[in-house]
């Protein structure tokens, strides 16, 4: 027995052994699971249509947009350098952010508590307004001719904007659209500012001392289209600059002798760069601009008695600077509004600035139709 026993003493150190690591794993693996953290927007049953919202995470800085040059109509134009005065011209005055968010502020618990209520019960958004009531806020929403309202709240996001300066509360609905409520942060709470839809946000930023949100807005008509970047000064509350950067009209043109020309004026930009330069910070846009006239064959009824040459298309480009005044809170330019085509694109003193040599030239030299056409820029307003 004992010459066995030092083998004895081998086997029962190897059976200790798994004996110990058999319990040591399944502690561990306990241990992993109970720290694990559920997110509360995954504890949210979402209808199986609808993508997760976005997690706590702020968005990155947006990418401004700019028309698309691949258009089959885009002709590109020679360089025009504009000349800056000493003069400053405002173009745009601010506008209140419309769908205004007002109440006291409150604690991020309020606000999740609220969010995980909404979510859960799938609350309509047509009823947010009156649901955010109960946490003393009242909210100007849904505005005028918002086409969600029967669609219902299926989950939730918080989320921190600028490094905490501003929270965003993400509520999502079917078929993945979406409702925003910023807030600003007041040391533990949140001071409510506006309610907007998310689909149309592009980002938020830093720009010149000021914070930003800029959404963007697509509208079209009979021989109009406008596409368009919205900045929403989160510091001020407003809406203090409206650029449209793809913006389009067309109309049948007459002047004082009955002549019809389908004249089509569209303005594109190109570029847009954000430079930080203190209290002289702007923003410098690259803009196209292309006029066209189509003429109409002169009948006397279906018969063709005269046909009409075919168009004119004249185009141009330029740079101007968007500079941002602190004090006043407002972009303006150094350059003459006939000059600006982001002031007043549909002018005809701002056409006859960039294309006067052409249009004299086919008033001068032009047929019967380019004559006609050419004239009605320079006919007197009554």
């Amino acid at each position: 027995m004992r010459k066995y026993a030092p083998l004895v003493r081998t086997i029962t150190f190897l059976l200790c052994m798994c004996l110990f690591t058999g319990c040591a794993a399944p502690a561990e693996q306990a241990h992993l699971i109970a720290s694990h953290t559920v997110s509360t927007i995954a504890t949210v049953t979402a209808l199986p249509t609808v993508t997760p919202a976005p997690h706590s995470t702020s968005m990155p800085t947006p990418k401004i947009p700019v028309a698309d040059t691949d258009d089959y109509e885009f002709l590109p134009g020679p360089f025009l350098p504009l000349q800056e005065t000493e003069n400053v011209f405002f173009l745009w005055p601010a506008e209140a952010i419309t769908s205004t968010l007002t109440g006291t502020a409150v604690s991020y618990t309020v606000l999740e508590t609220f969010a995980e209520e909404a979510a859960a019960e799938q609350l309509f958004a047509a009823d947010l307004a009156g649901a955010l009531q109960t946490i003393g806020m009242d909210a100007d929403f849904p505005p005028y001719g918002y086409i969600y309202g029967d669609y219902k709240i299926v989950d939730w996001a918080w989320i921190d904007e600028l490094e905490g300066s501003y929270g965003r509360l993400h509520l999502l609905l079917e078929h993945n659209k979406g409702i925003d409520l910023f807030f600003r942060r007041h040391r533990d709470d949140y001071m409510p500012l506006y309610i907007k839809d998310h689909e149309s946000l592009l980002g938020i930023f830093q720009f010149a001392g000021q914070d930003w949100a800029l959404y963007t807005d697509h509208a079209t008509g009979s021989g109009y289209m406008s596409s368009a970047v919205y900045w929403y000064n989160l510091s001020t509350c407003r809406m203090e600059l409206a650029l449209a950067y793809d913006l389009l009209d067309s109309w049948a043109k007459t002047n004082e002798e009955g002549y019809d020309a389908y004249e089509t004026k569209r303005i594109r930009v190109l570029e847009v760069n954000p430079v930080e330069n203190g209290m002289d910070s702007y923003l410098e846009v690259a803009v196209h601009l292309q006029l066209e006239a189509e003429y109409w064959d002169q009948k006397e009824g279906r018969e063709v008695v005269e046909l009409a040459p075919g168009p004119d298309t004249f185009a141009a480009e330029t740079k101007l600077r968007l500079y941002y005044d602190q004090q006043a809170q407002a972009f303006y330019t150094r350059v003459m509004p006939e000059a600006c085509p982001l002031a007043d694109g549909m002018s005809d003193s701002l056409w006859r600035f960039y294309f006067d040599a052409q249009l004299q030239d086919l008033r001068t030299n032009g047929n019967t139709y380019q004559k006609r056409w050419a004239q009605t820029f320079y006919a007197e307003k009554r």
